[in-house]
């Protein structure tokens, strides 16, 4: 699926939220940023990757398939021929150095959680299926804060980032810690009388 072939879903979504006829061109750009920062948070499209031990070499680059770019490889989860393995990845580029160099043709077992790439790139079909109303608070955050749209609400803007925010928690607290349906909520004592 396509940003284009997502957006009118969006719009249609957005409508009676206060966005004034949204330009089409906007709303791409808006529900493309927040597809890739929804894929940042919360580190659910994973894979493996998987490279080959050469001889006395600790550092690895971690290439990906067309269309990925790294968020972060799993590093306490990386094996050399099945075997758990010492590594980090370097800060500044995505690659991954070994305390010791993996025997040569090792087999090399790398997690990692991906985005997608900011052009024309399909987006996973679980973005559609199962993630769509974070992406569209954050989109409407985006709209709603766009300076240069007729469609600023200042309050608008911050309850969808609110939203967003108590999403995300939830689909992190559930893949981290297997809640079954949600995270535990917290009690705000600024808001009275709200059951949460």
């Amino acid at each position: 699926m396509k940003i284009e072939e997502l957006a009118p879903k969006i719009i249609l979504l957005l409508s009676g939220t206060g966005v004034e006829t949204p330009n089409e061109h906007s709303v791409n750009m808006a529900l493309q940023d927040a597809i890739v920062k929804f894929m940042e948070d919360t580190g659910v499209f994973t894979d493996e990757l998987e490279l080959e031990g050469q001889d006395c070499v600790t550092e690895y680059i971690l290439d990906l398939p067309e269309c990925r770019r790294l968020v972060a490889p799993d590093v306490r989860h990386v094996t050399v021929n099945g075997c758990p393995a010492r590594c980090w990845r370097d800060g500044h580029h995505d690659v991954l150095v070994f305390d010791c160099a993996p025997p040569e043709g090792a087999c090399i077992v790398v997690p990692y959680s991906w985005k997608i790439q900011r052009d024309d790139c399909d987006i996973p079909e679980a973005i559609y299926e199962d993630y769509l109303e974070p992406v569209r608070d954050y989109t409407l955050w985006l709209l709603h804060s766009d300076f240069f749209s007729p469609a600023v609400s200042r309050v608008r803007a911050q309850e969808a980032y609110m939203r967003y925010n108590e999403r995300i928690a939830d689909i992190k607290a559930r893949k981290d810690f297997s809640f079954s349906r949600s995270r535990p909520r917290m009690r705000n004592p600024y808001r009275r009388g709200r059951r949460y």
